[in-house]
């Protein structure tokens, strides 16, 4: 199938009117999209989430490269490098990847339709594809681009974006497994516009691509809010440390406005402005929070991305059947009750306390000195209150951090 060569927007009323009419319901196409994947930041979900949506609207399938190349150059890598978060970089990377694969599942792209890939994959398969010398084309294609038509971009962007282009039309040679032709369509944000487009335009004046593609669909803008310190906020900040990256990131009144595009379809619009629609212009919505007596627009913005990360990380746990663990608060009396009866017991306190991941039944019952049926007794108790499971390796894992009581709260 061959596209016309255009610019697609995805903004919802653009994208319903001039992209579905001519792409819906056709058959075999393919959207290719590439970025570095270290944290689940807001960036990597909103990006997910219009990938979906243009995929589903096109009836296509869905290519994903995850730039594991690119990981290990990045300064948030590198800042957990030095402070020993990270000491293995392959077993990351592969976690890493594990990971997005969830996040994918979790947030309900169709399975036998979408497909992840590592960058490192593809340029091994690549570079030893027997029938033709793609390398020498990617080659002879970067000698025919000049560093001056790329101000501002780093040379690895350079590299990465127009290997991204080769990826597309070489796809089915690379991987026949998954596709029987080249890719149609390449989602991405405009950052990359000025790469993409003088490489594809190259390779059709060297005569290795016959037509211009794939098409371009770009991601609606939105602020990028980075700190000083490359966060970006993810699903693991808190409300307080995202409205102190907004504040930091130096983001403006009418870019924070904009990010109301992140919200779209989603159920977390606070409460004092829920009952009021969202879909409006930047300078309508200025004229909105001064009616709603909004003060302070940081503030409203953190608390809806913090609702809107939370929501995905909240569907990513049911995914993977993971439970995060954390400090709970016991909030009523039968609650206070039945951790009454667990915390006056010193063998379900250990049990708790070697719950660790790496310990079974047996070996716990060893440790501390009892029969696997009376370790079994007590499992079956923690199980019941929901303070402990058993993993598919048949270890036992604990489901909290730690106990929070306030008696004050609690009505008898």
């Amino acid at each position: 199938m061959t596209l016309q060569n255009e610019v697609y927007h995805t903004d919802k009323d653009y994208f319903e009117s001039n992209i579905c009419p001519k792409f819906f319901k056709k058959e075999g196409t393919a959207i290719f999209c590439s970025f570095t994947h270290i944290t689940s930041t807001y960036v990597l979900l909103f990006t997910l989430k219009e990938l979906k949506r243009v995929a589903e609207k096109t009836n296509s399938k869905v290519i994903i490269l995850m730039w594991d190349m690119n990981t290990l150059v990045n300064p948030f890598y590198k800042k957990l490098v030095e402070s020993r978060k990270v000491t293995n970089s392959k077993e990351f990377i592969n976690d890493k990847y594990t990971e997005l694969e969830n996040i994918i599942l979790s947030l309900g792209f169709k399975k036998d339709s979408t497909f992840l890939y590592k960058s490192s994959d593809l340029w091994k398969r690549l570079i030893s594809y027997k029938e033709e010398d793609i390398f020498q084309n990617f080659y002879s294609i970067m000698a025919r681009m000049k560093a001056d038509d790329f101000l501002g971009h780093k040379c690895s962007h350079i590299i990465q974006d127009t290997m991204d282009i080769f990826f597309c039309n070489y796809f089915h040679k690379l991987c026949p497994e998954d596709s029987t032709q080249p890719i149609d369509i390449i989602f991405f944000g405009d950052h990359k516009m000025d790469i993409y487009e003088k490489t594809r335009n190259v390779m059709l004046n060297e005569g290795i691509i016959s037509t211009q593609s794939p098409l371009f669909f770009i991601l609606r803008k939105f602020p990028f809010l980075m700190d000083k310190n490359f966060n970006l906020p993810n699903w693991d900040h808190s409300r307080k440390q995202i409205l102190e990256m907004i504040k930091n990131s130096k983001t403006n009144k009418k870019e924070l406005l904009e990010i109301f595009n992140l919200f779209e379809g989603e159920n977390v619009i606070s409460e004092n402005i829920k009952s009021d629609k969202l879909n409006l212009e930047i300078n309508e919505l200025s004229e909105f929070y001064k009616t709603k007596k909004i003060n302070d627009i940081e503030i409203v913005i953190s608390n809806m991305l913090y609702l809107f990360l939370q929501d995905k990380k909240k569907s990513f746990l049911e995914q993977t059947n993971k439970i995060e663990e954390k400090i709970t608060t016991i909030s009523n009396f039968q609650e206070l009750q039945n951790m009454g009866k667990v915390m006056k017991s010193k063998i379900s306190i250990r049990i708790l306390i070697l719950a660790n991941g790496e310990s079974n039944l047996t070996k716990i019952a060893k440790t501390l000195g009892k029969s696997v049926a009376t370790i079994s007794m007590y499992v079956k108790d923690l199980k019941e209150l929901d303070l402990i499971r058993t993993l598919k390796n048949g270890c036992l894992k604990r489901n909290i951090k730690g106990i929070k009581i306030n008696f004050e709260n609690i009505e008898i």
